[in-house]
């Protein structure tokens, strides 16, 4: 692969998700395990100090408090090898795509597809009889079923095809059990995901953690718990006074009627069904922002740029 295709920036569009998911994974990972041994190692060293400074102790208070520095010193260390295992397979994904890609760039890519029962597997990609195009098809349907919802479908082509290496299954797992929570109603595991995102979020403006915040505070009115709704507003809301202070003013409101109906009647978008769908949604378009995915499935575009060359097709021969 030199220097001027794929590492100079020439890759295309349709496939240039396939390098920015696992690079920003990777990113993300590296980033969140260090700030995680950084938080460890600062308080064992605080316990450290503090033993040093309660003076003389007996032998079992002493052989008790180092017991305990030990066992966290050996967690610390399990901690460091999890991260490093998990730097490790984002680091061997990463390598593995750019050298798929630069056979996709290469002389040896078969021109137009072929039957999927050819389709290989991502580590054998070097040998030059192989369909490379025909792993672009499928990866680029596979990730248009999982968006679609098509999960089992999409799960039985990735195997089909051998091209497990280059569908980001775990990404679109990890979206689909959120998503599934927001539409029954549950927003702790969206919480959870937003709370170690939160930095990433508040860079781009996001109001996802305020909509799950506004949404649980409405259930509590919906309920008829109004002194909790009161305390979970007092809890949660301040930290976006800021950018929020209209949406909280609307929602505080519903608590001074005396009736959830009454107030649903009101302020009958916050108390909506599907407020609950428009979550989900705003979820999805923050999940695949923060992994660098794209807007839109990758196979839509290249079905209208294909039929765009149809439509032009001297244009597309020049």
């Amino acid at each position: 692969m030199n220097g001027g295709g794929v590492l100079g920036g020439l890759v295309p569009s349709l496939d240039q998700p396939l390098l920015r998911v696992p690079a920003e994974r990777l990113s993300v990972t590296t980033v969140q395990a260090n700030r995680r041994v950084e938080k460890e190692l600062a308080a064992i060293l605080d316990e450290c100090k503090l033993l040093g400074e309660h003076g003389a102790i007996g032998a079992e208070q002493a052989h008790g408090q180092l017991g305990e520095l030990v066992r966290r010193l050996h967690g610390l260390k399990r901690k460091i090898e999890e991260g490093r295992t998990e730097q490790a397979e984002h680091e061997q994904r990463c390598r593995a795509r750019l050298d798929y890609l630069g056979l996709c760039e290469s002389g040896t890519v078969l021109q137009g597809d072929v039957l999927m029962e050819h389709a290989v597997e991502v580590s054998a990609l070097e040998s030059a009889d192989l369909p490379v195009q025909t792993s672009r098809t499928a990866r680029l349907v596979c990730e248009y079923l999982f968006r679609a919802g098509f999960n089992q479908t999409a799960e039985a082509l990735v195997a089909a095809a051998g091209i497990a290496g280059l569908v980001d299954a775990n990404m679109h797992a990890q979206a689909r059990e959120i998503g599934t929570a927001l539409l029954r109603g549950e927003c702790s595991t969206a919480l959870v995901w937003v709370s170690e995102h939160r930095a990433r979020l508040r860079r781009h403006h996001s109001g996802l953690e305020f909509g799950l915040r506004q949404q649980e505070f409405i259930e509590l009115v919906r309920r008829a718990e109004r002194p909790a709704a009161i305390a979970y507003a007092r809890a949660h809301f301040p930290a976006h006074a800021k950018s929020q202070m209209q949406q909280i003013q609307r929602a505080m409101a519903t608590t001074a009627f005396p009736h959830a109906e009454t107030a649903a009647t009101a302020y009958p978008a916050l108390f909506a069904d599907s407020a609950w769908a428009g979550l989900q949604q705003q979820f999805l378009r923050e999940h695949r922002l923060l992994h660098c995915a794209s807007e839109q499935p990758r196979l839509l575009v290249g079905l209208s740029a294909g039929l765009a060359a149809l439509r032009n097709p001297g244009k597309c021969i020049q």
